[in-house]
C-alpha cells in the first residue's frame, strides 16, 4: 500500500498544488469581492461561504447565488474563478489518467492484489515459476487435480490468457522478476500452505537463481527445476534441490526402455502419462524399437543422450547396435565416447546423399534430434521417402509445430513441455508412484510380465488408477486403532497382493499392492517406532506386516474404490474384518468397541501417570544432591 501512495503522491503532486493555488486565490477573491444583502447594504462571504461556493462552483454546472444575488465585480471574480478551476481539474484528471495506465503504477497495484490474494489462500499450492509451455501444461494439470497454483512470469501477456481460461480454481498471477527473494516471499514460499516451488522457465540459470533462493528463504519447501545442461544439474544438486527433471535424459531413459525392455516403458506410460498421453505408435508402444542401425541426426544434449543411454543399455543386455551419427561440426570419421567409437558424417541430414551415405536404406531408425523444426521435419520426410519402413523419431522444439510431425507421420514425438509436466505432475499428486517407477528396474522379466498383466486385467480398458494408503491417525485413524490395540494388520487385511508363485485358478483381480514404503512413524504418540524407516519393497505379499508411518501403493479399477480406502476410517467394518468383532447384531458390535476402548483409554491414562512420576523423581534428585553438597560446604 505505500507504494502505490508513493507513487501516487509523487505523481499527482504537481497536479494537486495547481488544484490547491486556484482554490486559494479563487476562495480569497470572493472574500474580498464588493457584495450587497438583500436590504442594499455592503457585505462580504465569509471564509466558510467562500470555500463552499467554490466548492461547488469548480465541479458544477449550473448553481445559484448564494447567500445574495452576486454584484458585478464578483460576478467577474466568479467568471474567471470558473474558468481556471476547469482547466485546473482538466489539468489534473489528465494527470490521474496517465497514473493509472503508467506500467510501474499498475505493476504496484497488482502487486498488491497479489500479496493479498496470497495471504488469503486457505488450501494447499504449488507456486509455478514461469507459464510458457510447460507452465501452461503444468498449471492445467495442478487445476485439473483441484490444486491451486500461484504462477509468476516476466511476460504479462502470457499471464493475461489465464483470464481467458476456463480453469477452477482460477490460478493467482503476478508479472514480475521470479529471481528477486521478495517476489519469492509474495508468491508465499514462506506459507504454510505452500507444498513446493515448480521453476520451469526457459532459461536454466534462472530456475538456478529460483532454486537456491528458495533454499534460503525456506528450506522446507520442496523444490523441482527443470534443467537441461549437465552443469546446471550438478549445481542444482549440491544444495539439495528435491527434484531436477531433464527432459533429454528423461526421453533417452524412455527409448532405453523401449529397445530393451519395453514392459517396462508400459508401466511408466501407464503410471506418468496420465495427465496427457504421449505421441506414440501403438506397434512401438506394445512392442518396444528394434535394435540394429541407428541414425542420430544431430548429436546436442538430446543426441548426446540418446547415444548414451542407448549404448549402456546395450551393453547391459549384451545387444548389438550400431550408431551413426550426422551433425555439421563433425567431419567424416569416428567419435569415441567412453571407449566405443562411432561413425560420424558432416551434414544435417536432410539431403538424401547424406542420409544414403549413413545408409539410411538398411537402418532401423532415424532419429531427428536437431533444435531446428523445419531440418528434424526435412529430415524425417526425406529419410521415409527412402526407407518406408524405417521407424521415426523427432524432436519438437516450438509446441505450436507439434501437428506438422504428426502429419509425417513420426513414430514417436519427445515434446519437451509434455515430458516435464507429466514428471512434475506425478511428483506432486502421486510421489509414491515416482518411487515405485524409479524401482522397477529390479523387477526380472517373468514378473514384469505378471504384472503388466494384473494390472491390464484390473484397469480393463482404461488407465490403471493408484491410490496411497498411509498409516497415521490423519489419514487411516480406523486402522490405526487395530495397530495400537496390538494386533497384526498385513497387506491381504487391506488389499489382494501379488504372488508370483500362485498359479492356481483364482477370482478376478479388483485391486493390487504395488509398493510398500516405510515412512516415519514418529508422528504416531504411544506407538513405538520401525527400524524400517526409508525402505521399500515392490510387491509386498499379502503376509507382509504393516507398521505405523507405513504407505502401501494401490492400483485398482478406474471407479471403483479399493478396499483400503473404505477401511482407512469405518472402524466398524475394520472391527469386524480384523478386530474379531464379528457379532450378529449391530448393537453388541458397539458395545464391544466401547468396551475395547475404555479399557485402552484406561491402560493410557496409566501409562501417562507412571511417566510423570518417574518424571518428578527424576527432577527431584539433582536439587537433592545439591542439598547434599550445600550442608556439606557449610
Amino acid at each position: 500500500m505505500s507504494d502505490i501512495i508513493f507513487l501516487f503522491l509523487r505523481r499527482l503532486r504537481m497536479p494537486l498544488g495547481v488544484l490547491i493555488i486556484v482554490y486559494s486565490i479563487a476562495i480569497t477573491g470572493m472574500t474580498l469581492a464588493p457584495g450587497i444583502d438583500a436590504d442594499g447594504n455592503p457585505w462580504r462571504m465569509s471564509f466558510f461561504h467562500a470555500f463552499y461556493f467554490v466548492s461547488f462552483m469548480g465541479t458544477t454546472i449550473g448553481f445559484g447565488e448564494i447567500p445574495h444575488a452576486f454584484t458585478d465585480e464578483q460576478r467577474l471574480w466568479v467568471t474567471v474563478c470558473v474558468y481556471a478551476s476547469v482547466i485546473a481539474w482538466l489539468y489534473a484528471i489528465g494527470n490521474v489518467l496517465r497514473l493509472f495506465q503508467d506500467a510501474s503504477f499498475q505493476q504496484a497495484v497488482s502487486a498488491r492484489t497479489f500479496r493479498k490474494a496470497v495471504r488469503r489462500v486457505g488450501q494447499d499450492f504449488y507456486v509455478v515459476c514461469g507459464y510458457g509451455d510447460t507452465g501452461r501444461l503444468l498449471t492445467r494439470g495442478l487445476t485439473d487435480l483441484n490444486i491451486l497454483a500461484i504462477v509468476v512470469d516476466l511476460k504479462s501477456d502470457l499471464l493475461g490468457s489465464i483470464e481467458l481460461s476456463e480453469l477452477s480454481p482460477l490460478p493467482i498471477t503476478l508479472c514480475g522478476d521470479i529471481t528477486d527473494p521478495e517476489t519469492l516471499i509474495s508468491a508465499g514460499v514462506n506459507h504454510l500452505n505452500c507444498k513446493g516451488v515448480i521453476a520451469v522457465t526457459e532459461d536454466e540459470h534462472t530456475n538456478l537463481e529460483i532454486a537456491v533462493a528458495v533454499k534460503l528463504i525456506n528450506a522446507k519447501v520442496k523444490v523441482i527445476c527443470r534443467s537441461e545442461s549437465d552443469d546446471e544439474t550438478r549445481n542444482m544438486r549440491s544444495f539439495g534441490t528435491d527434484h531436477i527433471i531433464n527432459p533429454f535424459e528423461t526421453f533417452a531413459n524412455r527409448l532405453g526402455l523401449l529397445t530393451h525392455e519395453h514392459t517396462k516403458h508400459r508401466l511408466q506410460s501407464w503410471f506418468v502419462n496420465q495427465h496427457s498421453k504421449e505421441s506414440i505408435n501403438l506397434e512401438i508402444a506394445e512392442n518396444g524399437l528394434p535394435s540394429g542401425l541407428w541414425i542420430i541426426c544431430g548429436y546436442g544434449r538430446l543426441g548426446q543422450s540418446i547415444v548414451s543411454t542407448i549404448q549402456d543399455k546395450a551393453q547391459q543386455t549384451d545387444d548389438t547396435i550400431e550408431i551413426i551419427i550426422i551433425d555439421p561440426k563433425f567431419e567424416e570419421g569416428t567419435l569415441e565416447e567412453n571407449g566405443i567409437a562411432y561413425t560420424t558424417i558432416q551434414g544435417r541430414g536432410t539431403e538424401a546423399e547424406t542420409l544414403r551415405l549413413a545408409g539410411i536404406e538398411r537402418a532401423s531408425i532415424v532419429v531427428a534430434a536437431s533444435d531446428d523444426d523445419a531440418n528434424n521435419l526435412s529430415i524425417l520426410i526425406t529419410a521415409r521417402d527412402i526407407n518406408a519402413q524405417i521407424y521415426s523419431i523427432g524432436r519438437v522444439n516450438d509446441e505450436s509445430k507439434h501437428s506438422l510431425y504428426k502429419r509425417v507421420k513420426c513414430d514417436y514425438i519427445m515434446r519437451r513441455s509434455q515430458l516435464v509436466s507429466n514428471e512434475v505432475l506425478t511428483l506432486v499428486s502421486r510421489p509414491l508412484v515416482s518411487r515405485f517407477l524409479s524401482e522397477i528396474s529390479d523387477l526380472d522379466p517373468p514378473t514384469t510380465e505378471i504384472l503388466i498383466d494384473q494390472i491390464e486385467e484390473i484397469s480393463t480398458d482404461s488407465l490403471p488408477v493408484t491410490w496411497r494408503l498411509t498409516l497415521t491417525e490423519e489419514f487411516s485413524p480406523a486402522l490405526m486403532r487395530i495397530i495400537e490395540e496390538q494386533h497384526t494388520l498385513r497387506v491381504s487385511d487391506v488389499v489382494e497382493s501379488l504372488d508370483v508363485s500362485d498359479q492356481t485358478p483364482r477370482k478376478k483381480l479388483t485391486e493390487l499392492a504395488l509398493m510398500l514404503y516405510s515412512g516415519d512413524s514418529s508422528n504416531n504418540k504411544g506407538i513405538s517406532h520401525t527400524k524400517r524407516e526409508g525402505q521399500r519393497q515392490l510387491l509386498p505379499s499379502g503376509d507382509q506386516e504393516l507398521k505405523a508411518g507405513d504407505q502401501l501403493l494401490i492400483c485398482h479399477a478406474k471407479g471403483n474404490t479399493c478396499r483400503a480406502q473404505k477401511m482407512a476410517y469405518d472402524y466398524e467394518k475394520v472391527d469386524s474384518r480384523i478386530g474379531g468383532n464379528n457379532h450378529y447384531i449391530p448393537l453388541l458390535r458397539w458395545l464391544h468397541r466401547r468396551e475395547r476402548t475404555k479399557m485402552i483409554n484406561d491402560a493410557a491414562t496409566v501409562i501417562s501417570v507412571k511417566n510423570e512420576a518417574e518424571d518428578m523423581v527424576e527432577n527431584s534428585l539433582p536439587n537433592t544432591a545439591q542439598d547434599i553438597s550445600k550442608n556439606t560446604t557449610d
